[in-house]
């Protein structure tokens, strides 16, 4: 059988909670995970080319984009919950991709994606595993640091970027050498609040365009669905057991978003507004918050499989 990208994708999603669950190992289960998502995060550049070779299809369009967020969000989720990130970073991280996600079906036309935004994702990942090592492995950071250099400019040469691009490269790969300097809490707080400024440099295009493209009524009604995963992502420290929900519904928030761009109805707005506000309600009380998210996660199961419904013969379809 002939592996395609679409297989390369769904294998990334269906192995994506190993090493999340890894991460909560002790030392050798954390570089077992870090392998792993390595690997995983390498399925992305490998599907990418496959889909070139032998040509992409309508559900391999939808899924590899997917993919790459719910990697994302899922990890952030768990480094913010074991302390390796702040809480703020991978909120910062939510908000922005899911604000440039609903405005993407506000705006008419495409958004281009931009260099940066291409880069966006490797940055994210990279800066993730750069903070797992180092944390788990402080006596090896200076290691680490310049091993994450190399590749940094390696990667740079194998892209063949122009020269200022490769020189911003270089820029960051002897940037990170400078960090070994420092405590490694400073080193992670730096490279958190690196990734966070890029994701969002990487959207200043996105925004501008939406800014001139939609009214601000039509901006304020996508606000709620962006900051929904990160009020969410505030619960951590006050859910207990019922923590492992938050996860799962930040990852069915951004499938929902997905899903959207299928099935544009004005009441799915509604949604996000509702339980946003029942989510500012759930703080003020700590017993409403696991009532919260079981509500929250069995909604967007259902919501998600009768959005899938609706977008499978859009998906399935032969080209």
């Amino acid at each position: 059988m002939r592996v395609t990208a679409n297989h390369l994708t769904f294998l990334r999603i269906i192995l994506l909670p190993l090493p999340c669950f890894l991460l909560y190992g002790g030392p050798e289960a954390k570089l077992t995970a870090l392998g792993i998502g390595s690997l995983l995060g390498l399925t992305d550049f490998l599907d990418g080319k496959l889909a070139r070779r032998h040509g992409s299809t309508p559900l391999g369009a939808f899924l590899d984009p997917i993919a790459d967020k719910i990697f994302i969000v899922a990890l952030y989720t768990f480094l913010s919950h074991l302390g390796f990130l702040p809480l703020w970073v991978a909120g910062g991280v939510f908000i922005r991709e899911l604000l440039v996600s609903s405005l993407r079906r506000k705006v008419p036309g495409a958004l281009a994606v931009t260099w940066l935004a291409k880069m966006k994702t490797t940055i994210q990942m990279f800066v993730a595993a750069l903070v797992v090592a180092i944390v788990t492995f402080p006596g090896h950071t200076f290691y680490f640091l310049l091993g994450a250099g190399v590749i940094l400019v390696f990667g740079g040469i194998l892209a063949r970027l122009n020269l200022i691009k490769f020189l911003l490269v270089v820029f960051m790969a002897l940037g990170l050498l400078l960090l070994s300097f420092l405590a490694i809490p400073q080193i992670v707080l730096i490279l958190g609040s690196v990734a966070l400024l890029v994701t969002w440099l990487s959207a200043l295009d996105y925004l501008k365009i939406a800014f001139s493209s939609i009214s601000l009524k039509d901006f304020l009604k996508v606000l709620p669905g962006a900051l929904w995963p990160a009020v969410v992502l505030v619960f951590s420290s006050q859910a207990g057991s019922w923590w492992i929900l938050i996860p799962l519904v930040v990852v069915l928030l951004f499938l929902r978003e997905a899903l959207l761009f299928f099935k544009k109805e004005k009441a799915q707005e509604i949604v996000p507004l509702v339980f946003f506000l029942l989510a500012l309600l759930a703080m003020l009380t700590k017993e409403l918050i696991p009532v919260y998210l079981i509500v929250s996660s069995v909604f967007l199961v259902f919501e998600n499989i009768s959005l899938f419904i609706s977008a499978r013969p859009t998906l399935f379809r032969r080209t």
